[in-house]
């Protein structure tokens, strides 16, 4: 019997829940000495609150949301639209929507090179400008042989950007850098979220070439506004 695409989320499903319990059965015999004793009663919020008031802070928790909102937001309809627009195997789409991937391998075998020529600065501003150039390139131009090269771009300027958010993250407060990583983890995939929503119905009521196009400008305008941010910071 043939899988349909709801069998696939199934399966991950079943997946995650052997990998949870072998993780559980592998650790259950450790002890957590930081275990609190009130339980549930004893969260809070203000850590988080605490953080959030220094400017610093706010910068990057939203540079953060906006990029998971439109990066990914956008970035989730683009195999629906090869698929539409150029009736593509799934097969296929699967190995070019993989570029993005490889472009985070170039990434990581290059950082230490773009670290010293282009900066915190410079990698948030080439990392937008390429996201950017992505999308638009991708609305624009109608020959889905480039978007192999716009993935591995697009994944690029994404871990680009994305690096030196998550580097500033975890320096916003040295003494509770899990608070800080917690809630940059949490503000990227509420971002993801809600911008897969939002762009659904932008590609619902006006096609997914203004989708990519309104995705590409806003990062553009992301990566304009963090490097002003820093420069000022700094």
């Amino acid at each position: 019997m043939p899988f349909c695409w709801r069998d696939i989320f199934v399966l991950f499903g079943i997946v995650s829940l052997a990998i949870a319990g072998l993780l559980w059965r592998g650790t259950r015999h450790l002890s957590d000495g930081h275990r609190s004793q009130s339980g549930v009663s004893g969260i809070t919020f203000r850590p988080y609150y605490q953080l959030l008031t220094q400017p610093i802070a706010r910068t990057v928790i939203i540079g953060v949301f906006v990029e998971g909102f439109c990066l990914f937001g956008a970035f989730a309809y683009v195999g629906a639209f090869l698929r539409d627009r150029y009736s593509l195997s799934y097969v296929a789409i699967g190995f070019m929507l993989s570029g993005f991937g490889l472009g985070g391998l170039i990434y990581s075998r290059s950082v230490k090179w773009l670290v010293r020529r282009l900066g915190e600065i410079g990698l948030m501003g080439m990392g937008g400008g390429l996201m950017c150039i992505s999308f638009l390139a991708i609305a624009l131009f109608q020959n889905w042989m480039l978007f192999i090269p716009l993935s591995i771009l697009m994944g690029l300027g994404f871990y680009m950007m994305h690096n030196t958010l998550q580097t500033q993250a975890t320096e916003l407060s040295p003494e509770a850098r899990g608070t800080a990583v917690s809630l940059f983890a949490f503000n990227l995939f509420v971002g993801q979220g809600i911008g897969a929503a939002v762009f659904g119905r932008i590609v619902d009521n006006f096609g997914y070439i203004y989708c990519f196009l309104v995705a590409g400008v806003a990062l553009a305008l992301l990566s304009v506004w963090l490097v002003k941010q820093k420069q000022n910071s700094g």
